[in-house]
């Protein structure tokens, strides 16, 4: 087995798919399928068992897949630490981050950091937030810049707070919320969790969802165009939505809910140099 066996594996263990599996490693499904079939007879094992749902690990697979993870991770840190030999700042930075900042804010931050350290190699991961938080705790990546509150005992850099805010086309009063169609979104467990807890603070019966998109920006659009109201962060509205009506939302003590933006890292990793000038650069960045 090699490091490209490892992906196999846990690409496979992730998606749970042979096709999709397939395209994510970029191989074609009968080429993936026939070296799964030589690791097996390797070891004389069954990794995978086929059901309804895809498919599943037996005994013997989780501890293959387990094995192939720390090696991955072995194979991390001896690329992390020979990039540090010749004492530049040169090598591979992984960073995971939110979807929504990946697609607004990060590029921005990357080119500028890039054209001071034009030698490092950026890896980035996006995903909702609760999925970049498991990257970085599983150490798949150095450095998580997560949107919500999630617990981390190690250090942190808290970016910004943003404000949630309800949008709407046009004035409405704040008693009529019940009767009045939403356009809802999909997104991650902690917003979802907030404007739950919100909704309840203030009303007795369900919100009327009439509709719900798979983004953020779509539903700010279905807010432009009269559809219905929403509630989103404040980050996501621009200069063209001045004809918007905003309210931040309050809770029933009147203070404003906030979402964090946090940077996590590991101290260890900062003996990387990779990683210090980029916390470094975050931090700078923060208090301009």
């Amino acid at each position: 087995m090699n490091d490209k066996d490892w992906s196999i594996l846990l690409t496979l263990n992730e998606t749970s798919n042979i096709t999709k599996a397939a395209e994510k490693l970029h191989i074609s499904q009968p080429a993936l399928s026939y070296r799964i079939q030589q690791i097996e007879e390797e070891f004389s094992i069954k990794i995978f068992t086929r059901g309804k749902k895809g498919l599943h690990l037996t005994k013997e697979g989780e501890y293959i897949v387990d094995y192939a993870r720390s090696m991955t991770g072995y194979l991390r840190q001896l690329r992390d630490r020979l990039s540090e030999i010749n004492n530049t700042v040169t090598g591979e930075l992984r960073i995971g981050v939110s979807s929504n900042y990946a697609l607004f804010k990060l590029p921005v931050i990357l080119k500028d950091f890039m054209k001071l350290y034009p030698d490092v190699q950026i890896i980035v991961k996006t995903g909702w937030s609760n999925e970049i938080l498991k990257s970085f705790l599983d150490e798949e990546i150095h450095i998580g810049i997560i949107r919500g509150n999630y617990d981390w005992n190690g250090p942190k850099v808290i970016i910004e707070e943003d404000p949630v805010c309800l949008i709407s086309k046009d004035p409405i009063n704040f008693s009529d919320l019940p009767n009045l169609p939403r356009i809802d979104y999909k997104t991650d467990p902690d917003l979802k969790f907030l404007i739950e807890n919100w909704w309840k603070d203030w009303f007795s019966q369900p919100p009327l969802i009439i509709m719900e998109v798979d983004k953020l920006a779509a539903c700010r659009e279905m807010v432009l165009t009269g559809l219905g109201y929403g509630i989103i962060p404040r980050y996501m509205l621009n200069n063209n939505d001045n004809g918007l009506y905003i309210h931040d939302l309050k809770t029933p003590k009147n203070k404003a809910i906030f979402r964090k933006l946090s940077m996590f890292y590991r101290t260890n990793d900062l003996s990387l140099s990779v990683v210090k000038v980029f916390v470094d650069f975050i931090k700078e960045r923060k208090h301009q």
